[in-house]
């Protein structure tokens, strides 16, 4: 019988050595994944961070200063706002609102609205009989606002306020009012609040035609100990492809099991599933963010961590920075920030599944349909240098408008949608692009 071969423990060496540097690499890694950024200021009070596209971005805090950065967040400018405030936004490179929550006395939440880049600010005035609990900023002249029982819209900038629906259920008590309200576009809206209110309405609740009418935003999964994880909602986040994720959901407060989830939902809200690790003191949480259903941040509200995972919620990473964290931002603008007493950190790390990104336009354009001729679809390409609000609409040649093929908040890039005039005539027919202040418009034909 030929013997059979062993292997020597100079044949294990060389896999002992990969197996030592790719452990070394890691933890290595672990420990250097996070930069500091200098700043300008020394201001414990910066709580906030947001970005309008790759390189326009602000960070704000409690006690009026206001910080803006046009290449990214190397540099950053100071400014202050007259005012204090919870919630500011840019929604374009040179348009930014801020929000002070005034508690639950009615006129005394302020908002403010700057055109040049927080240089100047000027205060907007809404009906001063509102409890105003949250606000939404959607584009340069479009904003929401929740009261305990209604919502309301602006449209010119805030010099006027329109009440919209009424939200579902109601309460005196402040206990249970919402909190919160966030749009994904002008159609697309969600309100969350904390508990149940009374008659059992449930949060988050979802507006699908610009807050005129309120439903129950998703369906209840079933927690440990057999509860339903649909009576409450944490903060609401968007993801880039018109999903919604993170709702944070308790069990009854009467209930004996001592449990609460982390949803994650998409497809509207309709389609749930519950991540860990289990909601308890001490995994509970203040935000969270994803870029897709498997790559997930949130921050944990005991000890201010990030926590991290790449496959769905299965597994956690724990990053520890030098202060406690009180915003971060990750998004497919390619951001990764961390802002913590008053000082900006950016994560190095690689994000698995997502591809490195590529050179983004520098300028806006909407490209011939292909094919043009067509029967019965055809393919619309456009690109835009930075995040706007972007419409994309056909019109027949009289100039009535036939579809809606657009209608959102989009990231810099090159995008396409796919036109179905299987209902039309045949004829000349025009498609136009507006992205913030560029209008663009083409001709097709429609041969059948």
């Amino acid at each position: 019988m030929k013997p059979r071969a062993t292997r020597g423990a100079s044949s294990y060496f060389p896999i002992l050595l990969i197996v030592l540097a790719f452990f070394l690499a890691s933890h290595l890694s672990a420990q250097n994944l996070w930069t500091e950024i200098p700043l300008p200021v020394t201001n414990t009070n910066l709580s906030a961070i947001s970005f309008v596209d790759s390189v326009h971005g602000c960070l704000s805090g409690n006690d009026g200063i206001f910080l803006y950065t046009s290449d990214g967040g190397n540099s950053w400018s100071v400014d202050t706002i007259p005012s204090t405030f919870t919630k500011c936004a840019l929604v374009s490179s040179n348009v930014a609102w801020c929000f002070g929550f005034g508690g639950v006395t009615p006129g005394q939440a302020t908002f403010f609205r700057s055109s040049n880049k927080g240089r100047t600010w000027l205060r907007k005035y809404y009906p001063d009989t509102l409890i105003v609990l949250g606000a939404d900023f959607a584009s340069e002249n479009t904003a929401h606002l929740i009261t305990p029982t209604y919502s309301w819209t602006t449209t010119d900038g805030g010099d006027s306020w329109h009440q919209r629906g009424r939200l579902l259920g109601s309460s005196p008590i402040q206990y249970y009012y919402p909190h919160q309200v966030e749009f994904f576009d002008d159609s697309l809206g969600y309100v969350g609040g904390t508990y149940p209110l009374v008659g059992g309405d449930l949060w988050p609740q979802m507006t699908t035609d610009g807050g005129v009418t309120w439903n129950h935003g998703y369906v209840g999964i079933m927690g440990s100990g057999g509860s339903t994880i649909n009576n409450g909602s944490g903060p609401l986040s968007f993801l880039g492809n018109n999903e919604c994720t993170f709702s944070f959901g308790w069990s009854d407060e009467i209930s004996t099991q001592n449990f609460g989830g982390l949803v994650l939902s998409w497809n509207r809200l309709q389609d749930t599933v519950l991540l860990g690790p289990q909601m308890n003191f001490f995994n509970s949480y203040l935000t969270g963010s994803a870029l897709n259903r498997q790559n997930i941040w949130l921050l944990r509200a005991w000890d201010r961590k990030i926590l991290r995972t790449t496959n769905g919620g299965t597994t956690w990473a724990i990053d520890t920075l030098p202060v406690p964290v009180s915003d971060f931002l990750l998004d497919n603008d390619g951001h990764r920030f961390a802002l913590g007493a008053g000082r900006l950190f950016r994560w190095n790390g690689i994000i698995l599944g997502i591809e490195p990104s590529q050179e983004l336009p520098k300028n806006y354009e909407l490209m011939q349909n292909y094919p043009n001729p067509f029967n019965p679809t055809t393919r619309i390409e456009y690109q835009i240098p930075n995040r706007e609000f972007v419409t994309l609409k056909v019109f027949d040649i009289l100039g009535r408008e036939v579809k809606t093929l657009v209608n959102e908040q989009q990231s810099p890039g090159t995008h396409h949608v796919e036109f179905d005039a299987s209902n039309l005539s045949s004829g000349v027919y025009l498609y136009r692009l507006k992205a913030g202040e560029f209008i663009q418009q083409q001709k097709m034909l429609l041969i059948k």
